[in-house]
């Protein structure tokens, strides 16, 4: 396929940025972006010579051939425009979270692959040097069999930090543990237990400077997974004085070893040549990965960017970050919330598919 073209929908920060990566993909285009500000259409036009819509109907009706649609809007948005694009045969990428629920995200997930189309959701994290490098570490087995990984977030409002940085943790638990069989959730709002669906929350309402990205409750998450190959994984996200990439980590522990995966917007890794922390306070190492700040995601973006043309191009259909594996990073989410309202473990994949918080 020659002169892929590229539609983008949503302009705002990250649709700018898919845009700018996308133009720098070899033999692809901005063909056209969709934005209901006047403003961002202008902004659009004068930085990529491109056509400008006011909706995603409007552009898959005048833009022929049309290849692949960029969804960089809010989550509330996802599942209805990336239909859309999906019959209209076009490849998407998403951004995540995925879909609001899983039955959304099912119907997503099915409709690509009913139609043979590419569906990638952007948990760019995956191609980050870091990420890289750790995956590495743990299949030469560096740090021995992987026992538990334990992450923790920035320290903002929970579940906004569990819908948005926090499914990009659980998107890299998934890819080292695999798939999740059990989960058991405990959510707290000022050290009472929240009692769902009555102290469900709108996000963007206690959060308005954030996305939108659905319900959720509590001011303090704590979740525990078992695997399918016998890892077992812990999440914890608190609201805390201040809000920090810096608190934001990945600590995997291995039987040799142990990796700690800083979260910032390029990533960073440490190793340890002992499989527990002691009261000797072992140095972590530096992996010394030519680490530079990089607040535009370039390097990974172009990374994801560049592994999705080799889908399309090749019809693979299946990229490294799929719809699958952006529905799975959901589901780790919501079965939190499922089994706190239950008051007990649950099993994965969830028989319900509705949102737990409802």
């Amino acid at each position: 396929m020659a002169g892929l073209q590229v539609g983008i929908v949503g302009y705002g920060m990250m649709g700018r940025l898919h845009a700018r990566t996308w133009a720098s993909i070899r033999d692809a285009e901005v063909a056209a972006v969709v934005d209901p500000d006047e403003v961002a259409q202008e902004r659009a036009a004068e930085e990529h010579n491109c056509q400008v819509f006011d909706s995603i109907e409007l552009m898959l009706h005048h833009v022929i051939p049309l290849h692949l649609v960029v969804i960089a809007t809010h989550a509330a948005l996802h599942h209805r425009q990336t239909l859309l694009a999906l019959r209209a045969r076009c490849d998407v990428i998403c951004e995540k979270p995925v879909a609001l629920n899983l039955v959304e995200a099912d119907e997503m997930v099915n409709l690509a692959h009913a139609r043979g189309r590419c569906l990638a959701v952007h948990h760019q994290g995956s191609f980050s040097d870091a990420v890289i490098d750790a995956v590495r570490r743990i299949r030469q087995g560096e740090i021995g069999g992987i026992r538990f990984i334990e992450a923790v977030g920035k320290g903002g409002l929970a579940p906004y930090d569990l819908m948005e940085v926090g499914l990009h943790q659980l998107h890299l638990i998934h890819t080292i543990a695999g798939p999740a069989k059990r989960a058991f959730g405990h959510v707290q709002e000022r050290g009472r237990d929240v009692v769902l669906p009555d102290d469900a929350l709108v996000i963007k309402e206690r959060y308005p400077v954030g996305r939108d990205c659905g319900i959720g409750a509590g001011d303090y998450i704590f979740g525990y997974f078992e695997f399918t190959r016998g890892v077992n994984a812990s999440i914890r996200y608190e609201r805390l004085p201040e809000r920090s990439d810096e608190y934001m980590t990945t600590h995997i522990y291995g039987t040799k070893g142990q990796l700690l995966l800083g979260h910032s917007s390029s990533w960073r890794l440490w190793t340890k040549p002992t499989p527990q922390d002691t009261w000797a306070l072992n140095k972590w190492n530096d992996a010394d990965l030519g680490w530079e700040p990089d607040p535009e995601y370039t390097v990974m973006m172009g990374r994801f960017a560049r592994d999705v043309d080799e889908a399309i191009r090749k019809r693979k259909h299946r990229p490294l970050v799929s719809g699958k594996e952006g529905r799975a990073a959901l589901e780790m989410a919501h079965a939190i919330y499922a089994s706190h309202r239950l008051g007990q473990p649950v099993h994965l994949p969830l028989e319900n598919r509705f949102h737990p918080c409802l």
